[in-house]
């Protein structure tokens, strides 16, 4: 039985959480088993994983030196008690405690996920870079993405989800639906999205945006609706549990996100063969691509709206090529598949 530990920053309602989600769902009980530590005091999704049956440990660290290291003492215990094997470390923070916990437990090999182009400024990079001895694999999206940061054994794999789930025979919104979702975060870029609802209202088209997500910036998206007259376009559903009903009752997806890693939205919004227009950053470019979708300039991505109202039958045809895509690269099940075969070969390295 191989032991891993999910470490991963918190357990908000984001891509990276996902993913450990479903790892520790699907593997192969009978050969892994997994357990998950969160670093930070966010924990909206710890009852979902606790439904589940996945032991998960919120660690609850505060931004001082005592909580620090008491977070590293709760960690090392629990390696210890579980017999650990391999940290899977999800984004940057991780990285730091798993280095500090193979100093002390030497054999432990180090798994690294960065999940997003941007790690957080030169200082990370530079501790990402101090931190690469230490480091077994790191797995990233796409190979345009590699930075210096990086070790040499990469592995490219993106995200993965139950496709089968998103395939559903559902009748379409009476009025053209963008849908975009996402954590209410600056990078997202919800302001543009509601600047741009404002130019198609403008402009006398009949239609409505659906914003899922939840986030500090909520307020500031409510007030700019309000101010903009846009009451009766733009709708904030905040967190959904109901994310492939509503992916199949809109009728195109917006990302004019400002960076990303490869989201986890986005796929789900291709298996249900919604039409893409998207901004071209981190490794979306590997998947969406001329034949299966819109990737847009912010400059130009109003315009890409336009276009796709106006031409819904080419787009359809580009929504069901990207579907086919998104089957055959990031099924759930060959994801899996693959971290268990990279947990089996760091093991024996």
């Amino acid at each position: 039985m191989i032991n891993i530990l999910q470490l991963v920053t918190g357990l908000g309602p984001g891509g990276a959480e996902k993913v450990i989600f479903d790892i520790c769902r699907k593997i192969d009980k009978t050969k892994f088993n997994c357990t998950v530590c969160s670093i930070s005091e966010i924990v909206t999704l710890l009852p979902k994983f606790e439904a589940s049956n996945i032991p998960t440990t919120p660690l609850f660290t505060k931004k001082n030196p005592v909580s620090f290291i008491k977070s590293v003492s709760i960690l090392n215990r629990h390696i210890k008690k579980n017999n650990i094997h391999v940290i899977h470390a999800h984004m940057a923070h991780p990285v730091y405690f798993a280095v500090i916990l193979k100093i002390l437990n030497p054999s432990l090999k180090i798994i690294f996920t960065p999940h997003n182009i941007n790690v957080g400024g030169w200082h990370r990079e530079f501790i990402l870079w101090l931190c690469r001895p230490f480091r077994h694999t790191d797995i990233l999206f796409s190979k345009e993405i590699v930075k210096f940061f990086y070790i040499k054994n990469i592995i490219t794999m993106g995200n993965g989800i139950n496709t089968i789930e998103y395939k559903k025979n559902i009748q379409k919104d009476s009025i053209f639906t963008f849908i975009n979702i996402g954590r209410m975060d600056k990078v997202k870029n919800h302001e543009f999205i509601i600047e741009a609802a404002e130019t198609l209202k403008n402009k006398g088209y009949n239609f409505k945006v659906n914003i899922v997500g939840e986030g500090n910036l909520m307020d500031t998206l409510k007030d700019k609706i309000k101010k903009l007259n846009l009451e009766k376009y733009v709708f904030l559903l905040g967190f959904r549990k109901d994310i492939p009903i509503l992916c199949n009752q809109a009728h195109a997806f917006i990302m004019p996100s400002l960076w990303e890693g490869l989201p986890i939205s986005l796929l789900e919004a291709g298996a249900s063969g919604l039409p893409v227009i998207t901004t071209p950053v981190g490794s979306i470019p590997s998947v969406i691509t001329p034949e299966n979708g819109y990737l847009a300039s912010l400059k130009d991505f109003v315009n890409k709206m336009e276009y796709v109202y106006n031409n819904y039958e080419e787009a359809k045809a580009k929504g069901e090529q990207l579907r086919i895509d998104i089957k055959e690269k990031f099924d759930l099940g060959n994801i899996v598949k693959t971290h268990e075969n990279l947990y089996q070969k760091a093991t024996k390295d």
